[in-house]
């Protein structure tokens, strides 16, 4: 039998399917040839003679059926007339029985009613008229014998591919039923780490705020800006493009640059750096190496520290601690560095009395290119002459306020205790106890108050 072959041995192996072809490989097809006369079996018999598919052989209907029992064959040519069970009645007994049996009709020209009777009730596929023609009958056997074979792979496949499907199935569900565990475990963990982030967030918030409070009262007026400093710092780092790594840290350099004046004597840090003598000078020049070396063993402090470490230094190389120039001082650094001295200006920590805005923004800008980065002194001039960051406070003493006023800045007794926090508006009452308070520590402390726009009124309910 001619038949045609594909190499599917690849795809087979992707379905597992390399036993089922080699089953199939094995297994012979049966043809069953059934006619009562011995001359007609005979010669049909030596037609088929040699064929690759099994040829057997029955002389009548009953001894049909016992064959088909024996060698369920694939397929029957039957002879119409016979004596007992005739090829019609044979043909139907089968199609019962065995309908992948493909069923062919042997017929004389004089048996066209039984043909038509064993097409209708028989069910048999094709019929040939005696006396054949070998070379056709040998093609249609072929043919049918062929189809026969591809169904019955086709047949097989589909009944491995479903196989293989529920099998898939049954792996999603179970995949599908770890992922979602996988999920909730990843839902968990994302969580803890949340709640962890958020710890360890606070612990560093609660980290710098003890060291603003140890700052804000061991420090004095010169150096409570913390608050102004870190926003002039961010919008003069924003205009000039840092990213969110150095925009961080650079709002906690500027928080937290004045942290190296704790271990300096309050004869060098309560004194303008002009006032000072060169050796003071000196010591206060070795703050910013403090404040590293207090802070750089923080992680999250580390790029901080290296800010205010440079926050000193000027483009000249005239600067300190390290005398670096230009490009060897990170563009965060040139930035605090704009901003520190502008409001050291401002609170009289540089000049002997403290500057005004406009002043303090000329003295800027008049050591633009020698000592300080032109695009930070460009920003910091946008920034105050659009009236962002103009801080608009005056400082007074105690014998100065006026009822209606507000503070901008926290008041704290002598031991750095909170007396009146910033925004507390000044009554008559608060100012007879700030004036008692002056008098007893023997001292004038300064108070800053926010300079208005208009003279103070006294409102009806100061």
């Amino acid at each position: 039998m001619n038949t045609v072959t594909a190499d599917v041995t690849p795809l087979a192996e992707n379905y597992g399917l390399i036993q089922l072809m080699h089953d199939s490989d094995t297994y012979q097809q049966t043809l069953l040839l059934v006619d009562d006369e011995k001359n007609v079996l005979n010669a049909l018999r030596r037609l088929f003679y040699g064929a690759d598919y099994q040829v057997v052989t029955a002389s009548s209907g009953e001894e049909a059926l016992l064959m088909m029992e024996q060698y369920s064959p694939d397929m029957i040519i039957s002879d119409v007339r016979m004596p007992g069970m005739n090829g019609v009645e044979l043909l139907v007994h089968i199609a019962e029985k065995y309908p992948d049996t493909e069923r062919v009709l042997l017929t004389g020209y004089s048996d066209i009613e039984s043909t038509i009777d064993a097409i209708n009730s028989g069910g048999i596929s094709q019929y040939i008229q005696k006396p054949w023609n070998d070379e056709k009958l040998l093609k249609l056997v072929d043919k049918t014998l062929s189809y026969l074979d591809l169904k019955q792979h086709n047949e097989s496949l589909q009944a491995t591919v479903r196989s293989q499907n529920e099998q898939l199935k049954s792996f999603n569900q179970q995949l599908e039923a770890k992922v979602e565990k996988g999920v909730l475990a990843l839902t968990e963990t994302h969580r803890q780490l949340v709640a962890r982030t958020d710890a360890l967030k606070q612990s560093y918030h609660n980290f710098v705020e003890l060291f603003l409070t140890l700052m804000k009262s061991r420090l004095g007026d010169f150096y409570q800006d913390d608050d102004q400093a870190s926003r002039l710092a961010l919008d003069i780092g924003q205009s000039l493009g840092l990213d969110i790594e150095d925009l961080q840290a650079l709002h906690f350099a500027a928080k937290l640059r004045h942290i190296g004046l704790l271990e300096l004597d309050d004869s060098v840090i309560k004194t303008p750096y002009e006032a000072l003598t060169p050796e003071q000078q000196k010591q206060l020049q070795q703050y910013p190496v403090i404040a590293n070396d207090l802070l750089c063993s923080q992680p999250f402090l580390a790029a901080a520290s290296d800010i205010i470490l440079m926050h000193k230094e000027q483009l000249n190389g005239k600067g300190y601690p390290h005398k670096l120039v230009a490009e060897e001082i990170s563009l965060p650094a040139k930035i605090l560095a704009v901003v520190n001295d502008y409001l050291a200006l401002i609170n009289g920590a540089i000049t002997a009395e403290p500057l005004t805005i406009t002043d303090a923004v000329n003295w800027i800008a008049q050591r633009e290119g020698e000592q300080y980065a032109a695009e930070a002194v460009a920003a910091l001039i946008y920034l105050v002459e659009n009236d962002r960051h103009a801080i608009n406070e005056l400082r007074l003493e105690a014998a100065q306020l006026q009822p209606g006023m507000v503070l901008s800045r926290d008041f704290h007794n002598a031991n750095g205790g909170l007396l009146l926090a910033k925004g507390s508006k000044l009554n008559p009452s608060m100012i007879t106890r700030i004036g008692e308070i002056t008098q007893h520590i023997g001292d004038t402390p300064s108070l800053y108050i926010y300079s208005p726009k208009e003279p103070y009124e006294i409102s009806s309910d100061s």
